[in-house]
């Protein structure tokens, strides 16, 4: 890999690791206690992207039926949904089949440097990250945290390349939302757009982001192309 990409920011759930399931498993199990129906993953998978309290929020809204405007049962569901997924964090999220091989083949390539920016709780990002994605030294790994505000705002991805003394065309933002192309592009960096995940690949292209490949065995490739 060439200049100018020298640090790539890779987005965490549905880009990293597959989290559906766990986000969905404990989505269930605060709707059912509150007597909501149970959402599918399908429908959990609409809904995620924007940070844990938005989840709560479209869920809410979606499944509430006389209670989806009741500011309270959001709140409610929410300290719940963090109890829950604080105490198992992760239950069947993986990495994607192939990234372990692909994350080598980076870090194998002088001078790189790999971050995580997500819209998950900055504790459960960092837990996460430690648990499944320490072999390969990511930092600095950031979740939403209090007083920065969330992508697609660019505060965070900026502070990144600060970090790292780099201009934020030296680096990509890779990614499987339309948020995530669009942080990119707010914050002045290529995009990789990635559809194997949790987003809607179709928003994510309609995002424009500055490549986009559709299978993980492509990752390597794909940064080495935007590293020239």
């Amino acid at each position: 890999m060439q200049a100018p990409a020298r640090v790539f920011i890779f987005d965490l759930d549905g880009t990293l690791v597959d989290s559906l399931g766990d986000i969905a498993h404990h989505l269930r199990t605060v709707m059912v206690a509150q007597g909501l129906p149970a959402p599918s993953d399908v429908q959990t998978r609409a809904w995620v992207g924007s940070g844990a309290r938005e989840l709560i929020v479209r869920a809410v809204a979606e499944l509430g039926g006389s209670r989806s405007a009741d500011a309270t049962l959001v709140s409610t569901l929410f300290d719940a949904f963090m109890a829950e997924y604080r105490a198992q964090p992760v239950i069947t999220t993986a990495l994607y089949p192939g990234m372990a091989a692909q994350l080598d083949h980076i870090v194998r390539e002088p001078d790189v440097k790999l971050a995580i920016l997500s819209n998950k709780p900055h504790d459960l990002t960092v837990r996460i990250s430690e648990q499944l994605l320490n072999a390969w030294g990511f930092a600095p790994v950031f979740g939403q945290r209090d007083g920065i505000a969330k992508k697609p705002d660019p505060t965070a991805a900026l502070a990144i390349a600060a970090a790292y003394q780099v201009a934020p065309a030296q680096c990509v933002f890779i990614g499987d939302t339309d948020v995530d192309v669009e942080t990119g592009h707010a914050a002045g960096m290529p995009t990789l757009g990635v559809s194997w995940g949790i987003g809607d690949r179709h928003e994510m292209r309609a995002a424009r982001p500055t490549a986009a490949i559709d299978h993980v065995s492509f990752l390597f490739s794909a940064l080495r192309d935007l590293g020239r």
